[in-house]
């Protein structure tokens, strides 16, 4: 999942293709919710980071929306192999974008896991699209790599205690066998007194 710095990352290079990407802050809820509500009704709005409204009045049901999980169109359509086709394109685990050969109106998106999405779209947007899908690989193997290259976190040290040792649960017996010796002690004294004065009297 993109972070809003990974996403302006992905602006940035979106731009330098020409590429009329914006940063969701500057898009018009008009437009914005045009674009939700027709082809990327699945996207979350907490999750939207860029737009590119290509309608002609702002009402948004043309155009593209970059998530932090994927990238949506309205006139790709994305074919997917086997799978029918989707406004939806998953920006996690590309390897690669190539143009297709002899067609200027198509290249194709392959992935790690062996799929592919051929994607139709008009020249006008490709090289914008292509400089994007770049930069989600690019920020996609940095992340790995500082994963890769991230310390282990230290064990945590014991606490340490601050307050009296509580005493061993001996003490308390000794304590109490030595009380009970003295009283002992004390009634003997007591009953030899008390028999001397029987005695006496």
């Amino acid at each position: 999942m993109l972070t809003k710095e990974q996403g302006d990352r992905l602006i940035e290079a979106a731009a330098k293709g020409k590429w009329r990407l914006r940063p969701v802050t500057e898009a018009k809820a008009k437009a914005l919710n045009g674009a939700m509500n027709s082809y990327a009704q699945q996207a979350r709005q907490e999750e939207v980071l860029a737009f590119y409204d290509t309608t002609v009045f702002g009402g948004g049901k043309n155009g593209f929306l970059l998530t932090s999980g994927a990238l949506y169109h309205d006139s790709f359509p994305f074919q997917l192999k086997d799978k029918g086709t989707t406004t939806r394109l998953p920006l996690a685990g590309i390897k690669n974008v190539r143009a297709v050969q002899g067609d200027k109106y198509r290249f194709t998106i392959r992935y790690q896991d062996g799929s592919k999405i051929t994607i139709f779209t008009s020249p006008v947007h490709q090289d914008g699209l292509r400089a994007l899908l770049n930069a989600a690989i690019r920020e996609e193997k940095k992340a790995a790599a500082e994963e890769t290259t991230r310390p282990e976190p230290e064990p945590a040290a014991a606490e340490e205690t601050t307050g009296p040792e509580p005493e061993s649960a001996a003490v308390p017996e000794q304590n109490q066998a030595g009380q009970t010796d003295e009283k002992e002690q004390l009634l003997a004294e007591y009953q030899a007194k008390l028999a001397e004065l029987t005695k006496a009297g």
